[in-house]
């Protein structure tokens, strides 16, 4: 599923457009998790910011429907919102885009994370963790599909 195909769909549904509308919440993130080897985002998760609760409202969508879940407090909140209208690249492609520069570290993977959140400009970040607990992040541009960043981390020392 297409990020902005999600978006759509989560538009469409009254509790989801009562978030866009309120001055209170801004959609700060968007992130999906993937299965190794499968490279399709079957759910996006959407995260609506409440600054003055410090509440973060997450929106998941999947093929079968849009599910608003109760505000919780979470552990590091992303407080800026994103810019859609500046987000130009496909998920699609970016993810495509991400996986070849995995590929060149020559890891077994594990999982991929996927955030797109708000920095100078929206970011795809993509965290590729292995089997041997490394993670490689790859930092794309949102606007341009240009890489920014790539490093990898071990998880544990």
């Amino acid at each position: 599923m297409l990020f902005k195909d999600a978006l759509k769909k989560s538009r469409g549904v009254e509790e989801v457009s009562a978030l866009n509308e309120s001055s209170d919440k801004e959609l700060t993130a968007a992130m999906a998790i993937l299965k190794p080897g499968v490279y399709e985002v079957h759910e996006w998760i959407f995260m609506y910011y409440n600054g003055k609760e410090n509440k973060t409202t997450q929106v998941v969508v999947t093929e079968q429907g849009v599910e608003v879940k109760n505000p919780e407090q979470p552990l590091k909140p992303s407080t800026v919102a994103l810019d859609l209208s500046k987000v130009k690249t496909n998920s699609d492609n970016m993810i495509k885009k991400a996986v070849d520069e995995f590929k060149k570290y020559k890891k077994p993977l594990s999982q991929v994370i996927i955030n797109l959140t708000q920095e100078e400009k929206p970011v795809w970040r993509f965290s590729f963790i292995t089997k041997s607990l490394e993670v490689v992040t790859i930092k794309i541009n949102a606007e341009t599909g240009e890489v920014l960043d790539k490093k990898i981390q071990a998880l544990t020392k």
